[in-house]
């Protein structure tokens, strides 16, 4: 799906549906401008080389299940059968050493003082990004 939109082009993707353990409904994508890859899977190893600028929210496993849990969209059931899949690709592709931008993403979002703090920006090297620091 990425070489497509790497080109200009649309792209098809299907949803996966977690607890029915099944591919959904087809997707298309068409690009028109930036596109967004999101998904705890989308930093693989075998994908990152596609990306012009790869992200890696980092938050402690209890404080992510605890914000999928009061999103109130996803049953537990989803997020028990959800967390072993997760753990197994954060230990296989440890995400966050191919991201350029890390970001510590535990604050509680809904403080007052909230905050995200980066843990590490590295550019990347087709690109002339820069950090502008606030």
């Amino acid at each position: 799906m990425i070489r497509p939109l790497r080109a200009g082009r649309s792209a098809r993707f299907r949803l996966y549906d977690w607890p029915l353990d099944r591919l959904r409904r087809w997707q298309t994508v068409t690009p028109t401008g930036m596109v967004i890859v999101d998904g705890v899977g989308s930093l693989r190893r075998e994908l990152a080389h596609y990306y012009d600028l790869a992200t890696w929210l980092s938050r402690p496993r209890a404080k992510r299940i605890a914000r999928l849990a009061g999103r109130g969209d996803t049953p537990p059931e989803e997020i028990e059968y959800w967390l072993p899949s997760e753990d197994a690709y954060v230990a296989a592709h440890a995400p966050w050493q191919r991201a350029h931008l890390v970001v510590d993403a535990s604050a509680d979002a809904t403080a007052a003082d909230a905050g995200l703090v980066t843990k590490r920006w590295s550019a990347p090297p087709a690109a002339g990004y820069r950090m502008r620091q606030s």
